[in-house]
């Protein structure tokens, strides 16, 4: 099986609770979104992805494992971008000399 996956960033508004506890319905308020940003790899539908949602896998391997599926309704979806791969960006430096800030 080939696994040359697209890396990206999912970014999707989430189900989530509106209160802490009982609260009267008059005091309830819109507090808006809960907005939700997910990386992984793009799982296509003919590679395990599921129909209807963007499906990311968190790892896999060159024998077809994978781990950590997830997958997103696409309703829910707001924006999907393709990250680039280190190789890509060829000679720029990822690092800097302190070893984690990316430039």
């Amino acid at each position: 099986m080939d696994f040359d996956l697209t890396p990206a960033m999912v970014v999707w508004h989430d189900a989530h609770v509106g209160t802490d506890g009982w609260e009267d319905y008059v005091n309830l308020e819109d507090d808006g979104p809960c907005v939700v940003n997910s990386c992984g790899f793009l799982l296509p539908t003919d590679k395990g992805g599921k129909e209807n949602h963007i499906s990311m896998v968190a790892t896999f391997s060159s024998d077809g494992m994978v781990h950590s599926v997830f997958h997103i309704p696409v309703q829910m979806v707001q924006r999907v971008e393709v990250l680039v791969r280190s190789h890509e960006l060829g000679n720029a430096p990822l690092f800097s000399s302190q070893g984690s800030a990316i430039r």
